[in-house]
């Protein structure tokens, strides 16, 4: 894989990755009990594709082996978890509990919202890092570049405008729009676009200042144990850098944007496609015909409110066939 412009002696690309097993007995039974300390919470906050382990860490880091063999260190955060399988040896791998970056007052959390505004307080994490939730996968070789433009500022991807008809019905938008509220208020931008839902790219530097500046309205995502729709997505981060010049706004499509006009439209008219990223469901289960059609560098199988667990069973069948290969990052 050809570098271009990317020194990775001197500025090293970290990995982070938020990892919970809700199959875990123990667990659940303290998920329970804070259920009911903390009352009623809105029911998508709790429902079971927020929490289910259906091996796709253990997949993803093939995936990463695989396809970008140049990450440094790899961070895992959870929640006094550590997964069975996985090599704690490899010097790569440093599992981070939520109670070394997160306040007091927000343990235990069962929110990823709230974790993730945390992200930055991991000491060792280096300025330049890539976020993925457990269910992104690296699908072909990806530079550095992929992530980082020559100004070494992140490349932002965002998918689809938000519809008006749809706006804001989902839980999940719900705290986009709150992301997009504050970026709107503060700067006077509008962003529309929702996030690309796959790994990002940040500097660890811009995700404390933006803490910083905004540190009441942190405060009450990071506090809330369970998500709320009051939060606000992960995505005002990348609203910000945009915003501040520090990051590249992309809108991901089928036919890449930073082509050549002619070239856009002889893949369009081939269907020669190349997707930065996609975004797959369980229960549609047509993961493989996708990929092959879109040949994304990025995927991501997001168990949702409609996944059943025998759609879950076909994820990890996939997932299974896929990346047949043992990494290092397993026993």
């Amino acid at each position: 894989m050809k570098n271009k412009y990317w020194d990775l002696k001197n500025d090293k690309i970290d990995l982070v990755y938020l990892w919970v097993n809700g199959n875990d007995e123990n667990w659940q039974k303290k998920k329970q009990d804070f259920l009911i300390k903390f009352g009623l919470v809105e029911k998508e906050a709790n429902a079971k594709c927020r929490f289910a382990d259906n091996d796709e860490l253990k997949y993803s880091l093939r995936s990463v082996e695989k396809f970008a063999p140049w990450v440094n260190k790899i961070f895992i955060v959870s929640d006094d978890q550590i997964p069975d399988w996985l090599n704690l040896s490899n010097p790569k791998i440093r599992m981070v509990f939520h109670h070394e970056i997160m306040p007091d007052s927000a343990l235990p959390c069962f929110s990823s919202p709230a974790i993730e505004y945390c992200i930055c307080n991991i000491e060792e994490l280096s300025e330049f890092f890539i976020y993925a939730n457990d269910d992104a996968f690296f699908a072909d070789k990806t530079a550095p570049e992929f992530f980082f433009a020559k100004d070494k500022f992140p490349i932002c991807r965002f998918g689809k405008r938000l519809s008006k008809s749809n706006y804001g019905k989902a839980f999940y938008q719900r705290l986009v729009i709150n992301a997009q509220r504050l970026i709107a208020t503060y700067f006077r931008i509008e962003y529309k676009n929702i996030p690309h839902h796959n790994i990002d790219a940040y500097r660890k530097s811009d995700l404390i200042n933006f803490n910083q500046k905004f540190k009441e309205i942190v405060a009450d995502t990071v506090n809330s144990h369970f998500r709320s729709s009051s939060n606000i997505e992960r995505v005002a981060y990348l609203y910000y850098m945009c915003a501040i010049n520090h990051g590249h706004f992309k809108k991901i499509s089928r036919i890449d944007s930073a082509l050549p006009l002619k070239e856009k439209i002889i893949n369009f008219l081939t269907k020669n496609y190349k997707k930065d990223s996609i975004y797959l469901f369980p229960h549609n289960r047509n993961y493989r015909e996708r990929i092959e059609k879109l040949k994304p560098n990025l995927f991501c199988i997001n168990d949702s409110e409609e996944s059943i667990d025998e759609d879950r069973l076909c994820v990890k069948e996939f997932l299974k066939e896929y990346f047949p290969e043992k990494s290092s990052f397993e026993n």
